[in-house]
């Protein structure tokens, strides 16, 4: 978290097109087009189209977008499409607990205990020391 990596998309042109911009379909925005990056732009029959995009994740965990082309040669409403994905790491320990909530439902009372579990993980990126832990309070163990 904090910073940023670019990379590049290449897409081959079949036939000559202009490509009238780039769209970025995303739950974030985690994804983006490059600085500098400007349309239109002929491509040329077998010609190659260099599209920088530029990954700053906000938040850790895994993240995906679509990215499409439009050009002067697609059908209405068709683009050329690429997928584009990204883990965000943080650069410190960070505890992550998995489900954040222990749901245990309806219990029947007096039918003995009902077992549910976590899974703590270090999804940051460097160690994570681990102390003690406490005993819940009963009706807890």
């Amino acid at each position: 978290l904090g910073s940023n990596v670019t990379k590049n998309l290449v897409f081959t042109d079949n036939i000559q097109s202009t490509v009238t911009g780039v769209s970025i379909a995303q739950s974030d925005n985690s994804f983006a087009v490059a600085p500098g990056t400007t349309f239109p732009v002929t491509v040329a029959v077998n010609q190659t189209l260099t599209i920088p995009i530029t990954f700053s994740p906000q938040s850790v965990g895994s993240h995906s977008a679509t990215v499409s082309l439009k050009t002067t040669t697609d059908p209405q409403g068709v683009g050329t499409n690429a997928g584009v994905s990204g883990t965000g790491v943080s650069t410190v320990p960070l505890l992550q607990v998995v489900p954040p909530v222990i749901s245990y439902g309806g219990i029947v009372v007096s039918t003995g205990p009902v077992n549910a579990s976590l899974t703590l993980t270090n999804a940051g990126g460097t160690a994570l020391t681990w102390g003690n832990m406490l005993k819940p309070a009963a009706p807890y163990t």
